[in-house]
């Protein structure tokens, strides 16, 4: 793959450095990333190279939304159709951590919401990945207050399934839920 020239010599250097990447260094190569405004578009080249790579490639733009989050949100779209086109799904499933740290781009929103619901409801995805998908649902019914039912509807089927932590997690968003519209019961 030919590197573009003003990023090729990060983008190499970052093919050599990410296999055995520690949090600390990941963290200061996403501040050097910030500093010197390197489009993360520019980057997601690595996202074609070897599984090691691409992973911690992924890691690393959570790096990046933890330190600068407008970097992370302004690239957002694109990366999401960049990870899609690989047709790797857990490359997808990264962008739940990404819209939990600096929200879903409002040009996102409705894939957002399908990823989201599909994971949550999912019997075969992790607990992690559920948590942080019901944090980010919740918030997005803030915006859409519509959501709530559904949300709701989705949590109370998932309740019993998984981990006690998980269901206090569950019991917390319904009570919130609940909170912010007092007309609906309590289950």
């Amino acid at each position: 793959m030919k590197f573009m020239d003003k990023y090729g010599p990060i983008c190499k250097e970052l093919i050599s450095f990410l296999p055995t990447s520690t949090f600390s260094q990941r963290r200061m190569w996403a501040i050097r990333i910030i500093e010197e405004n390197v489009p993360l578009t520019e980057l997601s080249m690595l996202l074609s190279e070897d599984r090691k790579v691409a992973t911690r490639f992924l890691w690393l733009l959570s790096d990046v939304g933890t330190e600068h989050p407008p970097t992370l949100l302004e690239s957002l779209p694109s990366l999401l159709a960049l990870c899609e086109q690989t047709g790797k799904m857990e490359y997808v499933r990264s962008f739940v951590s990404y819209w939990r740290i600096v929200g879903v781009p409002e040009q996102n929103e409705a894939r957002a919401l399908d990823y989201l619901f599909e994971w949550f409801m999912s019997p075969t995805i992790n607990v992690t990945t559920k948590s942080r998908a019901l944090f980010v649902l919740y918030d997005l019914t803030k915006k859409y207050p519509e959501l709530r039912t559904e949300l709701r509807a989705s949590i109370e089927s998932q309740l019993n399934h998984y981990s006690h932590d998980f269901k206090r997690r569950c019991e917390k968003i319904i009570v919130k839920l609940t909170e912010s519209h007092p007309s609906e019961e309590k289950a």
